[in-house]
């Protein structure tokens, strides 16, 4: 975390329960569809620790092999077509593949791009300074949403920083029906992920419960079906 110049910086919050809860989900929503399907569950059994170390992708395995110590950090640039940038509201980004870099030199519409420091893959790395400095302009010219309407046009991945209203404002997600409004312990009401995707069977809670507070009903039921 954090730019390779700086001082080491901790990701905050409790990074290894969020991700072993993440791949609880996926893993329980795989078996849920499972139990439609084949009228059979089946037992979940996820490593904090290994969801932990999986996040580290190849880095890890990289370091290991290779013996040159921990990879660098990267701040947000892994290489120029692979990083975020600023741009004329916020921060968008990309994540070019080799098959992807002629759709996203045409959205730049930089015909520079064309010469071979750029298109060679091998060039491309020595001249990444270069080519970053375009993209910081291209990205600084556009807003977030002409950024991802070009995403279709082009067959690129970019993506944007989008806030928390931006979220809650998203045509994407409303279409989704993602967010469902709760009612908390105190009364008050909130607006939380609710549905992961269309087509999931999802009945909206109407109040949102103390974490644990469903533990022993869960457990009774799960007993009383495997009895």
């Amino acid at each position: 975390t954090g730019h390779p110049s700086r001082e080491p910086l901790q990701t905050g919050g409790s990074q290894a329960y969020c991700l072993g809860a993440l791949n609880a989900f996926g893993a329980a929503v795989t078996a849920l569809y499972g139990a439609m399907i084949q009228g059979e569950g089946d037992w979940i059994d996820i490593s904090l620790q290994e969801a932990a170390a999986g996040m580290l992708e190849l880095y890890g395995p990289k370091s290991a092999y290779d013996g040159l110590g921990p990879h660098l950090r990267a701040g947000n640039h892994v290489r120029a077509v692979w990083a975020i940038y600023p741009c004329a509201d916020g921060f968008a980004g990309v994540c070019a593949l080799e098959r992807q870099i002629p759709g996203l030199f045409a959205a730049v519409g930089d015909p520079e791009l064309a010469d071979p420091r750029f298109r060679d893959p091998i060039q491309r790395t020595l001249n990444d300074d270069e080519l970053q400095a375009k993209l910081y302009g291209w990205f600084g010219d556009h807003t977030k949403d002409e950024i991802l309407a070009m995403s279709p046009l082009y067959k690129v991945p970019f993506g944007a920083v989008l806030t928390p209203g931006e979220l809650l404002e998203s045509p994407s997600l409303a279409e989704r029906a993602f967010f469902d409004e709760v009612r908390l312990p105190d009364g008050r009401t909130a607006v939380v992920p609710g549905r992961p995707f269309l087509g999931f069977p999802w009945t909206p809670p109407s109040l949102l419960h103390e974490a644990g507070a469903d533990t022993a009903a869960v457990a009774t039921d799960w007993l009383e079906v495997r009895a």
